[in-house]
Formats: structure tokens, C-alpha cells, sequence
């Protein structure tokens, strides 16, 4: 090793190490007294070792070479450091824990082996507040600068303080001084691999062991700074320089580099706490849920069972509880074949319950504060079985009420029923599968409340001459009538049923023939189901060749002869069938004076019976004519039939 590759021989790096102190911190205040320490104390042994295992490890670790150490490798050693200031303040105030002693008297009063002076220096600007120390060996200043123990004068070599042993004062080799060419034995340059040698005992007789083994076994539970440091710095780390100075603005970069590890390594741990706290928070609401439920489940509440009030809790508090802890009983249904003979008892359903009106067979149903169960015996079960072809139930007709109107009010509908054959028990039973809705005619007269409103019909026609003249008195009088007329007599006369029509009278059937054949002539009642509908159709579609318009829906019967049968068997052909209210007797011919008087006598919502065909009806023209102007005088109205019924629809 020559004395140009001894770092510390540098001149200039001399002279920049007294010079290191930064402008902006003044120079630290003295230590207090109950932290300042003997020189005598300061180099203990283990103190010794210390500063000798840190000043190796800058030196073997600072290249001149590289560049700058890192921001985490300055805080990497500036904790060290701190670390070990520590050490070195505890042991020398308590100097018998450590189990050394402090240099011989006579060592300490020799000339030769005066403790060195400590220059007061700032590692760091980052914490101004804090109390600065003397530097240790091998620790960096803020010029990058690492400062040397007893550093030579400029003006000539100065004795270097020898480093004790564990028995008493180890006397280091001396540095030699910026003049000197001797080099230093214990301290190779960066580039040299010769081993370090051993430093001589106190007596000198035998080498002693490498510091930092000594170290080792005198603390083993002490790790050193270098596996430390090992295990904090990167493998891609550039090492640090021996000669290259810190520039102070770098405590920022290095403050600014802690900032940012804490906050990257900061939201796991906030995270993973996050975490737990929140399972933590669901655990809570989920055995609160869950012991609220289980409360709420088995608590006692009022309800009532068969209109009786009772108290129940815990297994009660459902369908199934109260019939298996028998506080309600009833008799379960049974099997039995398809015509209702039981085949086993008691394999139909339990019970038959009902919670607040409403059906349920979910007898698990929990049940809650003011409940009202009706609970009552079992249903019976029918076994499978096998159906034949549905066959038609007919529906009767029922007629109510008298009067001339003949309205239906409710149609008849058929219904089925079907042959079961049991598959276990092999029996038969005729079931019903659709009930038949059975046919409703009322019968009634028209309420128009006092309004004065007649209804004139004509029946048997169209008639050639009378027709005519009947058409011409209403159009005088402004009055509407209807028309029932004969299907087969309308052939050759449309133009008059047409005429009737377009004038805004109503037509509707009076049968195809007026009931001739098996009716005789006079009644739909003699005729056979199938004859009464054809008399019907017949006559409906006549009127709808002559006028191109479907036929009224009113209809009335030869005679007026119409039961529940015909009703039954026309139900599906017509709406409504009109009697009357005052028959003229025209067709008898009593004279224009009678019928006329017949026609002046109908009251509000009547319904007058004349005929234009079957005859001569120059009676029934006359009388009109003679009757109508009195009742118009009288402030009535002739509308039609269907006019009538819908402008004062029945009443029940």
C-alpha cells in the first residue's frame, strides 16, 4: 500500500474534513453533563471495537471509484450510528455493567498515550433539533468526509491512540502524517486483498483475533453492522465511495426516500387492519342477526286458534308445532276411491288450516303477534285414476219475474262430465268436470220513471198495401216502430223492408212461417228443438238478403207462445223476446174507433201490439192516424223496441 492510496493522506480531502461544517447549522452546543463522558471512558474496550468494526466497514464499503451512497444507504448508516452512540453513552455512565475497565492510570497519564479529541460535527441537517455528539471513526460528515481518529497535523505526524484489549490497553500503529511514508498496516486500500492483520495483545506476545470475531464472542446476541447492513441494502446498490462528499440538499432526497417508503409500505398494513376490522364489524352484525332471529323466533306471542285466544312460544309457534304438541286437535282425512268409499283411514292430510283467512298448506309457517289460525279436520285424498271421454251437461233456464219485456240476463253455458275409473280399486264414478251455467230470461216491464215513451210494433208482414200506408202515417207523425215480420213473406217485397230501414225503423223475425207445420201455425212450443231454431234462422237471414243488414236481436214469438224450453233452444239466436203491454185485437177488425182508443190508452215505457200483413189492416192505418196526434199533443215520444230497453235498462 504507498501513502497516495491511503484515503486519509489526501491533502485536500484533509482539509475539506476541517471545513465540513455547513453554513446554515452553528456549531453544536456541549453536551450536557450528565451525558459527557471521560476520554478514558469513550475507549473502553467495547467502544474500541465498535468504532475499529465501523471505521473498517466505511472504508472497505466506500469506493473513490463510484459515486455517491444512496439516500437509504446515508439513513442505513446514520441509524448505526445513533445505534451504537447509544451504546457507547450507557456504557460509559455505567461502565461497571460492561464488564471492562477503563485504561491503566498510567497509560493515561502518559504523554504517549493521551485520549484523543473529538471534533463536534453534524452528521445531518434533517433533524436540527436534535443534540449533536462527537463523531465516531469511520462515520461520514455532511461533506461526504470521513473523519480520522488523532488525524496528523498539517504540519507533521502525530501519534495514533492505541485501541485496548479485553486486558488492558491495546496500542494501535501509528498513521502516518501528511508527510510520513510509512503505510498504515491494519487498513488496506479498496484495491488491495491482502488480509487484514492481526493486532498484537497488551503484552505483545500473541496476535489477537479480528476485532469483529472478538466482538462477536464477547456479545453474541449482537449482530454486526456489516449483516446488518447486509440485510437492509440491495445486492444492486452502488457501494459507497471513500472519497465522494454528501452534499448537504441530499437529507432532503433521503428524507424524501423515507417519506416514500412509509407511505408505499403504510396502506397494507392500514389495508390488512381495514380488513379485520371489517370482518370483524360482519361477525358482530351476523351473530347479532342471528341471536335477534333466534329470539324473535322462540319468544311467546298472542294469537288466536280457533276463536280462542292463546299464548304460544317456541316449538308452538308454527302449524306443525301446534298439532304435534296437541294443542289443537283434529282428525286427518282419508284415502278413498274415485266414488268416495274409503279405502284406509287417516292417509288424507293432517289438517286443514287457514292463517288470517288465507288457505295454507305450508304448515311450517312461523307464526306472529295477533295471528288469527283455524285449524279443522283433514281433507280426504282420491286415488288415481283413468277418465273416459268428457260428455255435455246441458244447462236448464230459468225464467223470473212477469211482464212484456222477455229479457235474457244471463245465457246458458253447457257443461261436462267425465266416467273415472279408479286405478287401484277399479271402480267407476261419474264426476262432473264443468259445471253448466244455467240460462236466466226476465221477465219485466219497462220503468222509464215518467218519461212518456211508447213502443208501436207491427207484426206479420211486409204487406203490400198496408205496409205502405202504416210506413207513410209514421213519417207524417214522426214516429219509429218495429217490425216483426215473416221470413217467407218477405220475398218480392224488400223494397219496403228496405224503405223501413233507411227511415230508422227496427226489424226484427217473427219466424220464417209464423210457426206452420208441427207448430200449426201458432206456436213455437209445439215444435220439436231443432224446427224452433230453423223458424229463427231463417227468418234472421231473410232480413239480412232484403236490407243488407243484420236483423234486430229483438224477436217475437207466433202467439206470444214462448216457455223456458223455447227460451233454452233460442238462447244462442236472439236477446230478448217482446210481448206486450195493450193488444189492439187490430187483426179482428173491432172497428178505428176501438183501436184507436186501445192505442190513446198506453201509458210510459208500453209496448203496443197492432199487425200491417195477415189482412186487410185499413183499420189499423185509420186508427193511427187518429190516435198518434193525441199522444204527440200529450208530449210522447214512439221509439223502438231496442231504443226502449237500452234507454231504461232493467232494474233487478
Amino acid at each position: 500500500m504507498t501513502q497516495q492510496n491511503d484515503p486519509h493522506n489526501h491533502p485536500t480531502r484533509r482539509a475539506s474534513s476541517r471545513a465540513s461544517y455547513s453554513p446554515r447549522a452553528p456549531c453544536p452546543s456541549p453536551r450536557a453533563n450528565s451525558s459527557r463522558v471521560s476520554a478514558s471512558q469513550r475507549m473502553s474496550v467495547p467502544h474500541a471495537r465498535d468504532e475499529l468494526e465501523r471505521e473498517r466497514e466505511m472504508y472497505s464499503a466506500h469506493d473513490p471509484n463510484q459515486n455517491a451512497p444512496s439516500p437509504a444507504q446515508r439513513y442505513a448508516q446514520a441509524q448505526k450510528n445513533k445505534a451504537a452512540d447509544q451504546r457507547q453513552n450507557y456504557w460509559a455512565r455505567h461502565p461497571e455493567e460492561s464488564g471492562y475497565t477503563s485504561q491503566p492510570k498510567a497509560a493515561q497519564g502518559s504523554a504517549d498515550m493521551k485520549q484523543p479529541t473529538y471534533r463536534n460535527t453534524h452528521r445531518s441537517n434533517a433533524n436540527p433539533s436534535r443534540t449533536s455528539r462527537t463523531p465516531r471513526v469511520g462515520e461520514a460528515t455532511l461533506s461526504g468526509q470521513i473523519p480520522r481518529q488523532n488525524a496528523p497535523a498539517a504540519s507533521g505526524p502525530m501519534p495514533q491512540q492505541a485501541a485496548p484489549s479485553a486486558s488492558g490497553v491495546i496500542p494501535r500503529q501509528s498513521r502516518p502524517s501528511a508527510s510520513g511514508t510509512m503505510p498504515r498496516q491494519d487498513r488496506p486500500s479498496a484495491s488491495d486483498a491482502m488480509p487484514r492483520q492481526s493486532k498484537p495483545s497488551a503484552s505483545g506476545a500473541m496476535p489477537q483475533q479480528d476485532t469483529k470475531n472478538a466482538y462477536q464472542n464477547a456479545s453474541p446476541t449482537r449482530r454486526s453492522v456489516s449483516q446488518k447492513r447486509g440485510a437492509r441494502t440491495n445486492a444492486t446498490q452502488r457501494p459507497q465511495g471513500a472519497a465522494s462528499r454528501i452534499p448537504e440538499s441530499s437529507d432532503f432526497g433521503a428524507e424524501r426516500y423515507l417519506s416514500a417508503q412509509r407511505t408505499r409500505r403504510k396502506p397494507s398494513g392500514s389495508l390488512r387492519n381495514k380488513l379485520i376490522a371489517g370482518a370483524v364489524a360482519v361477525a358482530v352484525v351476523a351473530i347479532g342477526i342471528f341471536a335477534f332471529t333466534t329470539w324473535d323466533a322462540n319468544k311467546a306471542v298472542s294469537v288466536t286458534i280457533n276463536g280462542q285466544q292463546q299464548t304460544i312460544e317456541g316449538q308452538q309457534r308454527t302449524i306443525e308445532g301446534l298439532l304435534d304438541t296437541n294443542t289443537v286437535s283434529v282428525t286427518p282425512g282419508n284415502y278413498v276411491a274415485v266414488d268416495g268409499s274409503v279405502m284406509r283411514e287417516g292417509e288424507g292430510t293432517r289438517a286443514t288450516a287457514t292463517i288470517n283467512g288465507q288457505g295454507t298448506e305450508d304448515f311450517s309457517t312461523r307464526l306472529n303477534e295477533g295471528d288469527d289460525i283455524s285449524l279443522t279436520n283433514g281433507s280426504d285424498i282420491t286415488e288415481e285414476f283413468t277418465e273416459g271421454e268428457p260428455q255435455t251437461l246441458q244447462p236448464t233456464l230459468e225464467i223470473k219475474g212477469t211482464g212484456a219485456v222477455h229479457l235474457y240476463t244471463q245465457k246458458g253455458e253447457p257443461g261436462e262430465k267425465v266416467v273415472r275409473t279408479g286405478n287401484e280399486s277399479g271402480k267407476t264414478a261419474e264426476v262432473t268436470t264443468k259445471e253448466p251455467v244455467n240460462g236466466v230470461v226476465q221477465y219485466y216491464n219497462v220503468n222509464t220513471n215518467g218519461d212518456k215513451v211508447i213502443a208501436l210494433t207491427f207484426d206479420d208482414g211486409p204487406w203490400d198495401t198496408s205496409t205502405v200506408a202504416i210506413l207513410d202515417t209514421l213519417k207524417e207523425y214522426d214516429a219509429k216502430a218495429t217490425f216483426f215480420t215473416v221470413g217467407q213473406k218477405i220475398s218480392g217485397h224488400e223494397d219496403l223492408l228496405q224503405r223501413a230501414a233507411n227511415e230508422g225503423h227496427e226489424i226484427g223475425t217473427h219466424t220464417w212461417d209464423h210457426a206452420e207445420g208441427s207448430g200449426q201455425g201458432v206456436s213455437l212450443i209445439l215444435m220439436s228443438s231443432d224446427e224452433r231454431k230453423q223458424e229463427v234462422e231463417k227468418g234472421l237471414q231473410a232480413i239480412k238478403d232484403a236490407t243488407g243488414q243484420d236483423a234486430s236481436l229483438m224477436f217475437r214469438s207466433p202467439g206470444g207462445n214462448f216457455d223456458a224450453s223455447v227460451a233454452s233452444d233460442l238462447s244462442d239466436l236472439i236477446d230478448a223476446e217482446i210481448g206486450w203491454n195493450i193488444d189492439t185485437g187490430d187483426w179482428q177488425k173491432p172497428g178505428v174507433d176501438t183501436i184507436a182508443q186501445r192505442i190513446e190508452s198506453a201509458g210510459p215505457g208500453e209496448i203496443i201490439l197492432m199487425h200491417d200483413g195477415g189482412g186487410d189492416r185499413s183499420e189499423t192505418v185509420a186508427a193511427l192516424k187518429q190516435a198518434l196526434p193525441k199522444l204527440k199533443e200529450e208530449g210522447y215520444r214512439f221509439v223502438t223496441v231496442s231504443e226502449l230497453i237500452n234507454s231504461y235498462p232493467y232494474q233487478g
